[in-house]
């Protein structure tokens, strides 16, 4: 399959999303113990690795050997970007917001 421009933007912008999204979650996470809270270090881990995922993202773009496809498929932020733009995608549940009766 031909690459697109759009296809790179589109990952781009997930990259990014999950970026900031990971910049929020350890901004807003309560104080962990240190070493011993495995979705803080977790975040640790996504915010050392979206960095890389975006330079190695630009050199993929200039290959025109290697697709989208190929680059999502050996991203290690993959299952991360498809469950932000899964969040991102649903509508809030009623569940999400309190009812007046249970404020």
């Amino acid at each position: 399959m031909r690459n697109t421009g759009s296809q790179w933007q589109s990952l781009r912008r997930d990259l990014e999303a999950l970026a900031a999204s990971v910049t929020a979650e350890i901004v807003a996470y309560p104080r962990p113990i240190t070493a011993c809270d495995a979705q803080f270090n977790h975040l640790l881990e996504l915010r050392r690795l979206v960095p890389r995922e975006l330079q190695r993202l630009e050199a993929a773009a200039e290959d025109p050997g290697f697709t989208a496809e190929q680059f999502l498929r050996t991203s290690p932020c993959a299952a991360e970007m498809a469950a932000l733009e899964r969040r991102v995608a649903e509508p809030p549940s009623a569940a999400s917001h309190p009812s007046p009766a249970e404020r």
